[in-house]
């Protein structure tokens, strides 16, 4: 009852079992959860057996530290989408057939937040198609399509990505149907091979921007936020239009997302990163600051063999290339020259000994 998807899936996971690929390697204690989840036939999750916390006051005490949006967008939320995550995984969500309630709930809320970017954000270039008006009507005409799925109890996770593509497209001014991109649909796809030891989150808080914090968290704990903004555009990495951004985050869970652990699961990696976080919780606020960009930028932005979930690197090793991200810096946290000063370098060396000072400790297991 799953279409042709399940086959790929399955033929997926025999070749990574074969053939050790990377991409697809699933030789870890959370497969049988795929695989469970994928078999499953249940039909809906309700909200009420989602048991979700009572929301944190993170966010209300890093401000009181110093911390701006950009540093604690969001922790509060990576609290519910790890315990929706753990829930999905005990009930054996189905991304393809099984409703879920804490999806559903969400439509009309993402419904409005796009309808009051168009009017008050939207204003079409010369490469974008359509007035304020016709994307007006095109997002009605999909909440309309909603409500009826909705109704229908048919809100599944493959949906809810779908959903949210098309909320993307609607708000760039994109005359295409997500379905006719066959590079979306196949994203789409990639992201429930791992479905739900990974859950992609879209996510409206983006008008703060998702902090560094929360990105950090979340990636550890299976869950990816992908930002689904009601801006013309917006400034990351360089200027992306809404569809872009969307698009970007949803591409980076699969290939870049976080620390991956659902693909090459270790509990000697994951106990190794949470002494490491909780070591750079511990910093003085300065210092945290930093030491949470570097993180961020060894894990979310990194090549295949740098990102510190896997490597085996000596600490010297792992300082230098800290040095050197700092410097490449792709999405602009620290903004250096491209060939630092002397001063420069003295402040990039201070960084990195931040770092690597909780990085050694934790590879000590303190």
């Amino acid at each position: 009852g799953n279409g042709k998807e399940y086959p790929d899936f399955e033929n997926s996971v025999k070749k990574s079992l074969i053939g050790g690929t990377y991409e697809y390697s699933l030789a870890n204690p959370e497969s049988k959860t795929i695989f469970a989840a994928a078999e499953s036939d249940r039909r809906r999750i309700h909200s009420r057996y989602l048991k979700l916390p009572a929301p944190p006051d993170t966010e209300a005490r890093l401000a009181e530290q110093g911390y701006k949006d950009n540093y604690k967008s969001g922790v509060d939320k990576v609290d519910e989408w790890v315990a929706v995550r753990k829930q999905l995984q005990k009930m054996k969500a189905n991304p393809w057939t099984t409703h879920i309630d804490y999806f559903a709930n969400q439509i009309p809320v993402h419904v409005a937040h796009i309808r009051k970017g168009l009017e008050n954000n939207y204003s079409p270039r010369e490469d974008w198609h359509g007035s304020r008006l016709e994307q007006l009507r095109r997002l009605e005409d999909l909440e309309k399509e909603a409500q009826q799925v909705a109704s229908e109890r048919k809100v599944t996770y493959k949906w809810w990505l779908e959903f949210n593509f098309q909320l993307a497209y609607i708000m760039s001014g994109l005359p295409a149907n997500f379905r006719d991109n066959n590079a979306d649909v196949g994203s789409v796809k990639l992201n429930m091979v791992f479905f739900p030891t990974m859950v992609v989150m879209p996510d409206i808080q983006t008008e703060k921007g998702l902090g560094i914090i929360a990105f950090n968290r979340a990636g550890l704990k299976g869950v990816y936020p992908a930002g689904l903004i009601n801006q013309t555009s917006v400034n990351v990495h360089n200027e992306l239009p809404a569809y872009d951004f969307f698009s970007h985050d949803v591409y980076h869970a699969f290939f870049r997302g976080g620390n991956q652990i659902y693909r090459e699961y270790s509990v000697g990696h994951q106990l190794f990163h949470k002494r490491l976080l909780n070591n750079i919780e511990n910093l003085p606020p300065e210092q945290r600051k930093r030491a949470e960009e570097i993180y961020f930028l060894m894990t979310h932005e990194f090549g295949e063999g740098i990102n510190i979930s896997y490597s085996d690197w000596t600490p010297q090793k792992m300082r230098e290339e800290v040095v050197g991200r700092i410097i490449k810096d792709i999405p602009k946290l620290f903004n250096f020259s491209k060939v630092p000063s002397v001063s420069e370098m003295t402040t990039i060396n201070n960084f990195a000994d931040i770092f690597m000072a909780v990085y050694t400790q934790a590879l000590q297991h303190q």
